[in-house]
């Protein structure tokens, strides 16, 4: 070790002596200051200990106090409930003699006749007064004795003591004079008690002043406890003020905490002085130090909890408070003698009166009178047996009128002061009522309907047995009523004759929860087979398990014949239809035979070929039979055409076909027709329509039909439009619009059916079978494509042949040159 450690070492050692008296020090010290703090926490713990019992035992008094005051103040309450009694029949002496004449100096009857006043002098030992009538008529004016209040005690200045009022009726009263010395026994029963004052809360007035004077002679007034206090008597509340004498021996024990305080000094700097002299445990202190440092940290930690604590108790009470005022039903709490303690704002709502008016006043009075005594008796008997207990009665509403409420009395509870409180609600039964009797109305109907309904409604186990049914379902399944089909335990399940359909019903309602229009066949008790359509739903509980299934059935069986009847007719129809096409097909072959012939020879015979006719009506003959036959093999064409497109053996020769020039070559073809009927036919078809997949000959049928159509149908001098429409990727629409005479919508479904002809002027015009249309609208859909007619008389008609995308040839380019040839745009449309 060199001697730089053994520096450091030492300046180490030095440093931790430093370090332990500082601890040593700060040791004493913590153990001289907690001392003080112990020894003054246990001196202001005795005296508040000290104060409590004092307090405790000075209520004790001031409770005794108040009991034997209201005795006092009820048994003068009774004795005036009595004098009407008395003065009406002058009975019950005795008690008037002992009774009233110990309690009241004076007692006089006054009533007012016209604008004077008599009175009536029950009790007096001097004549009447009539100034000092007069002055306590107007003092018990200023106090307001009216009826409703029947009896109050009100301050004599005169006499320095307390009158007795009641009022029976208006202007009339019974008015007593109590003696001061009915109180002095109160004085007399507690010893205690120095002085007493009683003061009204009404008028703020003094009312008794009542003084121990045996105890005024003795007692230091410093040494005098206050207790103020309040006491009800018939409806009205008087302050009662108690000064009450200190025990002495309370004197004596209030010196113990000073004791206690020198005792707990002592041993502080006692204990300072031990520490003093035992350094050694300094460390040991040290910890002990930082032990309690960590205490009242959590002390600290735990106090502002606390705090937190009730901040949130008083967010919760706001929070509660809020919640009551929000119910709609009147929440109320009451003591025993069913005094208003709380109600919330639906009170007002019911009521019509504010909750200010009614605390702390009884809660029964506000119902009309035979509905409070019933109230009375069940509130009663709540209080006895203490389990909830709920009546109907009518409340008074604020404008006179009563309201039909449930009355409910719900917990009985003790709160902390150790008073009885109950709770209950009351609860607006009018519209309940409504809502029971809307609710039983609904009920009627919907059990009407069930019942009446034509279709069979049902609720069933999963396992197939019937809960419940309404007669509909009944007669469906072969039974007369809904009782004999659960006497006969019939399985809904068991009466499908297909497990596998039966088996998909419940597949769907375990997977879905519900069936659609599930038809199958069921049989039903006298074993008919017949068809149903059902429609249900599973109900299923909280956990999602299956309770049962309710729907409804309906016997189909009449559609499901009249179903297979129409299929049959229709394939005997398909059948009909198709041996037609086939006979007008053979038939159109036999009769191109011979009329080939007929064509050929009326050829020769109008050419002459064989030599010259020498009558040359007969040249005009064979023309005519000529042109009838040319026409006769047309519609022979096209009946063959149609029969051969709807016997499906139309068959198509497609190439790419180009529009301008199928148009031009009909337009060409019709080039006379035109000119004779002087109209002008416009094309905007150019190059930049595009081409289609399709069989040229077959376009060109469909145009020269739409054109010859047109022009038909066209006054001279009219216009024939021919126009495309296309967008990128989409279908080739190509109009025909002429402005010639039209038809309504009605027409247009006739003029597209075979052999249909409109009736008008242009149409017999010129020749034609009616097939025209009908041909090109079969050649469109062989194609897959749609023809609209647009049309409106006297305006003119626009016919649209629609080619799908997927037949629309768009021509490929090279290097932004032409096109690369039909073949590629052929083998991309087959590919489709």
């Amino acid at each position: 070790m060199t001697n730089e450690d053994m520096i450091d070492d030492d300046s180490l050692l030095e440093g931790v002596k430093k370090k332990a008296a500082i601890k040593g020090r700060l040791s004493q010290f913590m153990i001289f200051v907690n001392g003080l703090i112990l020894s003054v926490t246990a001196f202001v713990t005795l005296m508040i200990f000290m104060d409590q019992m004092h307090d405790s035992k000075t209520k004790n008094i001031n409770s005794v106090v108040l009991a034997d005051i209201a005795s006092e103040f009820q048994d003068l309450t009774n004795i005036l409930f009595l004098i009407p009694a008395y003065e009406a029949k002058l009975n019950n002496r005795n008690f008037f003699e002992n009774e009233v004449k110990s309690k009241f100096n004076y007692l006089y009857g006054l009533s007012k006749v016209g604008e004077r006043w008599s009175a009536n002098v029950l009790l007096s030992n001097k004549g009447v007064d009539n100034d000092k009538i007069s002055e306590t008529i107007s003092n018990i004016k200023n106090y307001g004795v009216s009826p409703d209040q029947n009896i109050r005690f009100v301050p004599n200045d005169q006499e320095n003591g307390i009158l007795a009022v009641m009022s029976n009726e208006k202007d009339s009263y019974y008015i007593g004079f109590i003696k001061p010395e009915v109180f002095d026994d109160v004085l007399s029963n507690n010893t205690d008690v120095y002085r007493i004052r009683i003061f009204d809360d009404w008028s703020g007035d003094k009312l008794l002043f009542v003084e121990n004077r045996e105890a005024a002679r003795v007692t230091n007034h410093n040494d005098l406890s206050r207790v103020i206090d309040k006491i009800n008597v018939s409806g009205m509340t008087y302050s009662v003020t108690t000064e009450i004498l200190k025990d002495p021996f309370y004197t004596f024990i209030s010196k113990l905490p000073y004791l206690l305080l020198l005792f707990g000094g002592t041993l502080t700097i006692v204990g300072t002085l031990y520490v003093r002299n035992n350094q050694k445990q300094g460390h040991q202190l040290e910890i002990m130090n930082m032990a309690l440092e960590d205490k009242n940290k959590i002390l600290e930690s735990k106090i502002q909890e606390s705090k937190d604590l009730y901040n949130k108790i008083l967010d919760k009470e706001d929070e509660y408070q809020a919640v009551l005022n929000a119910v709609q039903d009147v929440l109320f709490e009451i003591d025993k003698a069913g005094q208003i303690q709380f109600m919330n704002d639906a009170w007002v709502n019911i009521s019509k009166t504010s909750v200010d008016d009614v605390l702390y006043r009884d809660l029964f009075s506000f119902f009309n009178e035979d509905d409070e005594i019933k109230l009375r008796k069940s509130f009663a008997s709540f209080l006895e047996h203490k389990t909830s207990l709920s009546d109907n009665a009518k409340i008074k509403m604020a404008n006179g009128s009563l309201k039909a409420v449930e009355i409910v009395f719900s917990v009985l509870r003790e709160n902390r002061d150790g008073q009885i409180r109950i709770v209950g609600t009351i609860h607006d039964a009018e519209e309940k009522q409504r809502a029971k009797q809307a609710l039983s109305e609904v009920e009627k109907k919907y059990k009407t309907i069930v019942e009446n309904a034509a279709g069979g409604i049902y609720q069933i186990t999963p396992k197939g047995q019937i809960m419940s049914g309404n007669p509909a379902l009944a007669r469906l399944l072969g039974y007369n009523d809904i009782d004999q089909l659960v006497e006969d335990d019939f399985n809904m399940n068991a009466a499908f004759t297909s497990t596998g359909n039966r088996h998909e019903y419940e597949v769907s309602l375990h997977k879905d929860g519900f069936i659609r229009n599930h038809e199958a066949e069921l049989r039903q008790s006298n074993g008919q087979i017949i068809w149903v359509n059902e429609n249900a739903r599973a109900v299923k509980d909280i956990d999602g398990s299956i309770l049962y299934y309710e729907g409804s059935i309906e016997d189909i069986t009449q559609r499901k014949n009249a179903e297979t009847d129409i299929i049959q007719e229709k394939l005997n129809s398909d059948l009909a239809s198709r041996a037609k096409s086939e006979f007008l097909t053979n038939m159109s072959h036999e009769l191109r035979t011979p009329l080939n012939a007929i064509i050929g020879f009326s050829e020769i015979i109008k050419g002459e070929a064989l030599g010259e006719i020498e009558n040359k009506n007969y040249v005009d003959y064979a023309k005519d039979i000529y042109d009838s036959g040319g026409r006769l093999l047309n519609v022979i064409n096209e009946i063959l055409g149609i029969s051969k497109i709807e016997a499906g053996n139309r068959q198509l020769s497609e190439s790419i076909v180009n529009i301008g020039s199928v148009i031009d070559t009909c337009k060409n073809l019709l080039a006379s027709k035109i000119e004779t009927h002087a109209l002008d036919v416009n094309s905007t078809i150019d190059d930049e329509t595009p081409s289609v997949v399709a069989e040229e000959l077959a376009f060109k049928q469909i145009f020269m039909n739409l054109l010859s159509n047109a022009i038909k149908f066209t006054p001279p001098n009219g216009k024939i439009t021919i126009t495309s429409e296309y967008e990128q990727g989409g279908d080739l629409r190509l109009s025909v619009t002429d402005t010639g005479v039209g038809m309504d919508d009605s027409d247009i479904p006739k003029a597209l059916s075979p052999f249909g002809q409109l009736d008008n002027s242009l149409s017999r015009s010129g020749s034609g079978t009616g097939l025209g249309l009908t041909l090109v609208s079969s050649l469109v859909h062989l194609h897959g494509g749609q023809l609209e007619m647009i049309s409106q008389k006297g305006i003119g008609t626009a016919v649209t042949v629609i080619m799908p995308a997927k037949r629309v040839a768009v021509q490929k380019k090279k290097n932004g040159g032409a096109s690369s040839g039909n073949i590629a745009s052929l083998r991309d449309y087959k590919n489709k």
